[in-house]
């Protein structure tokens, strides 16, 4: 049953869709926080406003990677 599931193109383009857009999401909110200069305390320890910005290209980038992945990989019908 599993087998046939992960082999199914149609199952990994919707796969790459919701990467797609979770990573998009979690890139807004990176690049947001980044340019507000909101500030993040997690346990008593502050996130540096820097690393939002990393992590929100590096999330920016995965989206447009996986983005292009997906649209080269339409069916041919």
């Amino acid at each position: 049953m599993f087998k046939n599931a992960f082999r199914d193109k149609k199952n990994s383009r919707l796969g790459l869709l919701f990467a797609v857009i979770m990573f998009g999401i979690i890139a807004m909110i990176q690049l947001w926080r980044a340019y507000a200069g909101v500030s993040v305390e997690l346990g008593g320890h502050y996130m540096p406003i820097w690393l939002s910005a990393v992590i929100g290209a590096a999330a920016l980038l995965m989206s447009v990677w996986m983005g292009v992945i997906l649209r080269r990989s339409r069916p041919l019908l």
